[in-house]
Order: C-alpha cells, then structure tokens, then sequence
C-alpha cells in the first residue's frame, strides 16, 4: 500500500524547510518535464524516467523534477523509487507557481489529499488564482473532507472574489466540522468582530482559549475587545495571561501598560513600557509610552529623557516632538 501518510507528514513541514527561493532557480525544466510527460502518456515509462532524471540533474532543486520521476517510477512499477521521488519533490516546494505543477504530479500518484489541495490553495490564493483554488477547495470538500481549514481557505477565496455571503458561511461551517480547532474560533472571531457582533466574537475567543489556553494570539484578541468595550480590569487581566504564556514578547507588556495606564496606575504602567523596551528598545512609540507614564507619575526627568530618546529613534514621530516640545515648556 502506497505511504501516502508519510507523504503528508513531509508535506506538513515542508514550508520552514525549503532552500531560499533564489537557490531553486535554473535553467528552464519545461521541455524535459514535456517530455517525461509525453512519454508517460504513450506508455513509455522509461524514456520518462530517463527525461525527468535529466531534469532533476539540471535543477535538482525544482520539485517539478522529482515528481515527475516518481509518476515515471510508479508506472514501472518501483512502489519504493516512486515514494523516494514524491517525498523528495514535497521537501523542496516552495511558495511559487511551479509548485503547483509539482503538486498536481503527487496528487497522481496517491490520489486526492486534503492536505495536498490546502498547500495548492494556498499557493493559489497568493498568487491572485481565484477560481483555481475555489475549484480545488471545492472538489475536496465535497469528495467529504470538509474539514475546518479547507472551509476557511475556500472562505478567504471568495471574501476576496466580493462574496461576502459565501465567505462567512463557509467559516461558520468551519465551526462546526471542526469545533475543537482552536484556530477556527480564532477565524470566526475575526469575522464577528467586522461584522460588529463583539459579544459574539468574545464567546468565539473564550471557546479558542479553552482549547489552547497557551494561545496568546486568542488571549490579546479577547483583550483587545475587551478594552475596546471599557472592561479594563478584564483587558488587564487577559494581557497579564498572554505575557505569562510569552514573557519574552513586547507586544503584551505594551498593551498591558496601556490598560494601566488608563487605570490611572502610572507606576505599574511604566513598568511594563520598562520591560517591554528591555526586549525591543528600537520601539520609538513605546518610550512615547513610557515618557508620558513617568510625566504622569511625577518623574519628570524620566519623561524627559524619553521622549528626548523616542525623537533620536525616528526624528519624524510628531508624538516625541510633541512630546520633547510640552515638557520643555512645563519647565
């Protein structure tokens, strides 16, 4: 029986590891891959394993290639060489549209994937191929594998083709094939928070943090609806969550300091712009932050000093100006 799970499992981790794009570029492939093809389709199998060979040694880092060598192998009968091939091919996809060629070669030789057609999808999607990925998301889906990535996918398509209506009933479905995706509530989320439903988009993010309570993109989503809808001490206390997950991102420290700082508590507020720009001190806005946290705790040297340093870091944020100018005249 053919590996098509192995397949998949290079598949899912193929992205972080292909070589850098400009590595895979040589010399046309197309009329070797033709070729291979072409004496595929007349049932020469070997003549199209002796042209794919030939493509692979000229660009061994084009998926292209190895998939077709391994259609080439297959239909002679090498279950083991084929498998190599595909595998091989799978490692060295790269977010380009000869991928896509590559992709359809491998969904030949195993048969449809649904993780296959995602990776093609969304190859599609960033390269503007609408329909194309629609079609494909499409297919799969109602083969029966309408799980909740395929829908969300299929729903980016359409909400980019202007259809609005499709697009949100295909993430509401994503809901319900895989409701313990903690991704997908994070999606729905989204969706209600534009269409305005904040109360609705809050239980959507509370469904996501129960099944990744680690998830600090689910976390600071909830925090910042919250502190849109004034509920502060919520908002503090979620971004207190989110740092404990990711103590070494700026983000919560500053969105925490901004709650406290609208807490009116000016101390801790600065304290949390300090650790935020102890991790990432080319922020300019976040010594804006502190200078103001400090002006407002009475530390007005502090504040000076910072909004002095926020206008060394970009001379045109008219916030440091502004600021350096106000505290000069408080003098």
């Amino acid at each position: 029986m053919r590996a098509l799970a192995l397949v998949l499992v290079l598949l899912a981790g193929c992205a972080s590891e292909a070589p850098p794009r400009e590595a895979r570029r040589a010399p046309t492939l197309e009329p070797l891959l033709a070729e291979s093809e072409s004496a595929l389709a007349r049932g020469d199998a070997s003549l199209a394993v002796l042209a794919a060979s030939r493509a692979i040694e000229r660009a061994p880092l084009d998926a292209r290639g190895w998939a077709a060598r391994a259609l080439g192998r297959d239909a002679l009968g090498d279950q083991k060489g084929a498998r190599v091939d595909a595998n091989r091919s799978l490692e060295l996809l790269a977010d380009e549209p000869s991928s896509i060629d590559a992709l359809i070669a491998i969904e030949r030789l195993y048969g449809a994937s649904a993780r296959i057609t995602e990776r093609r999808a969304r190859i599609r999607l960033k390269f503007g191929q609408l329909d194309e990925a629609i079609d494909d998301l499409t297919r799969t889906i109602d083969a029966g594998a309408g799980w909740g990535d395929l829908l969300i996918l299929r729903g980016d398509a359409l909400r980019k083709k202007g259809d609005w209506n499709g697009a949100v009933a295909d993430y509401a479905r994503a809901t319900e094939v895989s409701p313990h995706s903690a991704r997908v509530w994070i999606v729905w989320a989204g969706i209600k928070r534009e269409m305005q439903q904040e109360e609705d988009a809050l239980r959507a993010l509370t469904r996501a943090i129960d099944l990744d309570p680690r998830s600090t993109q689910a976390i600071c989503a909830r925090a910042e609806i919250e502190l849109h809808l004034g509920l502060l001490e919520r908002a503090e206390r979620d971004y207190s969550s989110a740092i404990q997950c990711a103590p070494n991102v700026a983000a919560p420290w500053i969105a925490r300091g901004d709650v406290r700082q609208r807490l009116a508590d000016y101390a801790a507020a600065a304290a949390d712009f300090t650790r935020a720009l102890d991790l990432d001190p080319s922020l300019s806005s976040t010594w804006c932050r502190r200078a103001e946290a400090r002006f407002l705790a009475g530390d007005r040297a502090g504040a000076e000093s910072d909004a002095r340093r926020a206008l060394e870091l970009d001379p045109q944020n008219e916030w440091a100006a502004n600021l350096v100018e106000g505290l000069r005249e408080e003098r």
